[in-house]
C-alpha cells in the first residue's frame, strides 16, 4: 500500500511540473484561453525603434523613429555596397549627430536655425536624407537588396554613439581626405579636441583622389572680381596668388589673391572645387588647379572608413580612429 501511495505521488509531481514551469515563464498565473502563449515580449527593444526624432524636410516637420531616419541618412550619405563595418561606422556617426543636436536643443533652446526640429535634411547644415520614394527611383531593381544592407547596418549598431568625456560629439564626416584629415581649427578656426588631423592613407586609392580644374586667366579674374571687386590683379598671373598658408594636412588655411586675403574654404567655394587642398600652376594663358580629396576634410573620411573595413577593422575601431580621444557607448531605451 505504501509503495502504491509513493507511486501516485510521483505521478502527480511529474504531471504538475510542466504546468509550474509554464506559469513561471509567463511571469504570472495562466489566464483562460491563452494556451501555451508567453505573455511577455521576448524580443529585445531597440533604442532606435523606441526613440523618435523631429526632422525638418522643406517647410514641414516630420516625426519618425530614429531607425527610419538613420536608414534614410545612411542611404543618402554612403554607397550601400560599402563594407558593412564602414556602413555601421557611418550609422554610428549619424546617430551621434542626432543625439548631439537633441542635447543642444534641450540645453540651449533657440540656438539652432530650426527651432521646431531636432535635425533637417539639408546636408550643408545637418545630414542628407533620402526618402523611400527617392531610393526606389535611385536603386530600381536593387532597392530591396540595398535596403536590407542599410537596415542591417543600422540594426547591428543600434544605440551606439561616439562620446567625448561622456557627451555625444559633433561627428563631422567627409567623402575623401587628402591622405590626412584636417583639424577643425585649420578649417573653421575653432579648436575641437576630438576633431584633430589623423592619417588616412586609404583615401589615396580613390579614383578621384586627385582632380584638376583649368581656367583661362580672364575667367579666373572675372569670377574673383564678381565676389571681391576691390581686388587688383598684377599684370603677370604668377603674381596673382601669394602668401599661401597651409595646414599640416596640406589644405589652404589662408591665402592672398590680387591683394585680397581669404580662407581656403572661401576660395574653394568660390571656384566650386572638391576641397581646399589646392596647388597652382600657370601655363599658356591658363591657371591649373590640382585638387586632392573631396570635402572639408574634417572628422571621419568615408572612403577611409571603407579602406579600414576592408582591412578588417570594426566600426568602433573606425570611429575612434577618426575622432580623437573618444569612446563608443551603447544607449538603451528607457524601461
Amino acid at each position: 500500500m505504501r509503495r502504491l501511495l509513493i507511486a501516485l505521488a510521483l505521478a502527480v509531481i511529474f504531471f504538475l511540473l510542466p504546468l509550474t514551469v509554464l506559469t513561471l515563464r509567463k511571469g504570472g498565473t495562466e489566464e483562460p484561453g491563452t494556451g501555451t502563449e508567453i505573455l511577455f515580449d521576448e524580443k529585445e527593444k531597440l533604442f532606435d525603434e523606441e526613440t523618435t526624432v523631429e526632422v525638418l524636410d522643406g517647410d514641414g516637420v516630420i516625426t519618425m523613429t530614429l531607425s527610419e531616419y538613420l536608414q534614410g541618412v545612411l542611404s543618402a550619405e554612403m554607397p550601400a555596397l560599402y563594407p558593412k563595418e564602414a556602413l555601421k561606422a557611418q550609422a554610428i556617426a549619424a546617430r551621434t549627430n542626432v543625439m548631439y543636436k537633441k542635447k543642444l536643443r534641450e540645453e540651449r533652446p533657440g540656438s539652432a536655425s530650426h527651432e521646431n526640429a531636432d535635425v533637417c535634411t539639408n546636408s550643408a547644415h545637418c545630414q542628407a536624407f533620402a526618402s523611400e520614394e527617392r531610393l526606389r527611383e535611385k536603386w530600381g531593381a536593387d532597392y530591396e537588396a540595398y535596403s536590407a544592407l542599410i537596415r542591417e547596418a543600422v540594426e547591428e549598431s543600434d544605440g551606439e554613439i561616439v562620446t567625448y568625456k561622456g557627451n555625444p560629439i559633433s561627428a563631422i564626416f567627409h567623402a575623401v581626405s587628402s591622405g590626412k584629415t584636417e583639424s577643425a581649427e585649420d578649417v573653421w578656426g575653432s579648436a575641437i579636441p576630438y576633431l584633430l588631423a589623423v592619417d588616412s592613407p586609404w583615401d589615396r586609392e580613390n579614383a578621384k583622389y586627385e582632380t584638376e580644374v583649368s581656367l583661362e586667366n580672364e575667367e579666373f579674374k572675372d569670377v574673383f572680381l564678381a565676389k571681391y571687386p576691390e581686388a587688383v590683379f598684377p599684370e603677370l598671373p604668377e603674381g596673382w596668388i601669394e602668401s599661401v598658408v597651409r595646414s599640416a594636412s596640406g589644405g589652404i588655411r589662408e591665402m592672398t589673391v590680387a591683394g585680397v586675403t581669404l580662407t581656403g574654404r572661401n576660395f574653394r567655394n568660390l571656384y566650386g572645387l572638391r576641397s581646399a587642398n589646392v596647388t597652382f600652376s600657370f601655363e599658356e594663358g591658363e591657371i591649373r588647379m590640382t585638387v586632392r580629396g573631396y570635402g572639408h576634410g574634417v572628422g571621419m573620411s568615408q572612403y577611409g572608413a571603407r579602406g579600414m573595413a576592408l582591412e578588417g577593422k570594426t566600426a568602433r575601431e573606425i570611429v575612434t580612429w577618426y575622432y580623437t580621444g573618444t569612446e563608443v557607448e551603447k544607449l538603451t531605451p528607457p524601461l
